[in-house]
């Protein structure tokens, strides 16, 4: 769900994650949610963030991509502000994906890294993605 700037996502396992409210309203949202839900915002105290996504439909239309970020925490704000207007379920023209993705790069000379991987639709059955995204982060990382 999108309240202005604000992305509120509520994933299978019941983790509600969001942005940093951006307004009156969604401050207020986040509010009556983090009570309803016994919950607390607190700033991440890690000197380091990991991410661990993948493409939700390669099994179906192709590859899958399987992507691992690492970035120091001092750049969330900076990594929200770029990512927090990428709206991935609707249709964007490439240079608008270009446009973001050279953005992030940009961050590279701050401390984020990340690593990619394509997934032939053969081997999404074959192998679990989630041991592949691991394996991605750790060889991406910490291997080389």
């Amino acid at each position: 769900m999108r309240v202005d700037k604000t992305v509120f996502t509520l994933y299978e396992t019941g983790t509600l994650f969001s942005t940093a409210p951006t307004n009156e309203v969604a401050v207020k949202l986040h509010e009556e949610i983090s009570g309803f839900l016994g919950v607390s915002v607190e700033t991440p105290s890690r000197k380091f963030l990991i991410g661990l996504d993948e493409t939700g439909k390669g099994e179906v239309l192709g590859h899958s991509i399987l992507v691992g970020v690492v970035f120091p925490s001092s750049l969330l704000r900076q990594v929200e502000d770029l990512v927090n207007l990428a709206d991935t379920k609707r249709r964007k023209s490439v240079s608008y994906w270009d446009n973001l993705f050279v953005e992030i790069d940009g961050l590279r000379s701050k401390g984020l890294d990340f690593v990619m991987e394509k997934i032939p639709p053969w081997h999404v059955d074959k192998y679990n993605l989630k041991i592949r995204l691991w394996m991605l982060f750790i060889r991406g990382f910490f291997l080389n």
